[in-house]
Parts: structure tokens; sequence; C-alpha cells
């Protein structure tokens, strides 16, 4: 249970900043800023909020529960550490450029992808 656990919480963290970074537009150092500034803060109250619900198994008497609750808390601590600290320093210095090179290219990219949603969902109620 815990393996699955640690790979989605800490997938979870991470992702959230890549698709952050890769869907805005601007250099790599902005690019980050802006990652960082939209999802941080919901990423750490995604971690802080976790360690109070698990908290309360720090208590218990019972060996698998304080086991649970020592592998769960460094989950979130190198989950939230991964996608908080590390990502963002290897996509400022190493990640992709430019994939949407202005503001307008981005918004022309959604609304296509709103127009072929919004059409898909009416061939769908049509058959």
């Amino acid at each position: 249970i815990c393996l699955a656990l640690s790979v989605g919480i800490t997938m979870d963290f991470s992702s959230h900043i890549t698709i952050g970074y890769v869907n805005s537009s601007g250099s790599r150092h902005e690019r980050v800023c802006g990652s960082l500034g939209d999802l941080g803060p919901a990423l750490t109250h995604a971690g802080i909020s976790t360690f109070l619900c698990t908290g309360v198994l720090v208590f218990s008497r019972t060996y698998v529960f304080k086991i649970f609750f020592k592998m769960f808390m460094l989950i979130i601590v190198f989950g939230m550490f991964h996608g908080l600290v590390f990502v963002p320093i290897v996509l400022n210095l190493i990640g992709p450029t430019d994939y949407f090179k202005q503001e307008e290219t981005l918004e022309m990219q959604e609304d296509k992808l709103v127009v072929k949603f919004i059409e898909n969902r009416k061939e769908t109620e049509i058959n």
C-alpha cells in the first residue's frame, strides 16, 4: 500500500509543477516563477493537510500504524521537496525553452482545444 501511495503522491507534486511550467510562456525563470506562484500554495496546503490528517497515527500504540505514519511523512516531505525545490531548479537550468513563444499562441491553442471538446461533445449527444 505504501509503495503505491508513495509513487502517486510523489509524482503528483512534481507533475503539477511541470505541467504549470509547460503550459506557460516566457523565459525559463519566468515560467518557473509562474508555476510556483500559481501552484506552490496549493501544493503546500495539500502537503500540510495530508500531514495533519495522518498525524493522528503518531499517537497509535500499534506498530503497523506507527510505521505507516513514519513512511507517509517521509513520502510527503520528499515529495514536497522534489515538487517545490528540486524540479523547479532542474526546469530553470535545463527545462525546455519556450514551447509557447507568446501568450497569444497559448491562448489560441487553448481555444482550439475547447472548440474541439465542444464539437466532440455535440457528436456524442447526437449519437
